[in-house]
């Protein structure tokens, strides 16, 4: 299982941390002024228990190990 944190920076200078790991998150994807993160894929359903909706002034992102990148379906 590989951990890291994503890091998310505001137009307004604010920067929030979170813990990922890709046992647990199945997919990122960041859009113009937001990013969506899927989790806890249920086997059975093939659906996302819970998706994490990042909105408003979304400015930058970082995501470390830079291995965990792979999650990052797209990009702005």
């Amino acid at each position: 299982m590989d951990v890291g944190m994503l890091t998310v920076q505001y137009l307004n200078g604010k920067e929030e941390s979170f813990d990922i790991s890709s046992s647990e998150v199945d997919q990122i994807k960041v859009m113009e002024d937001r990013m969506v993160i899927s989790f806890n894929k249920d086997p059975s359903t093939r659906r996302n228990r819970c998706k994490v909706i990042i909105t408003s002034n979304l400015s930058s992102y970082e995501i470390s190990p830079c291995d965990l990148e792979g999650l990052i379906s797209s990009f702005k």
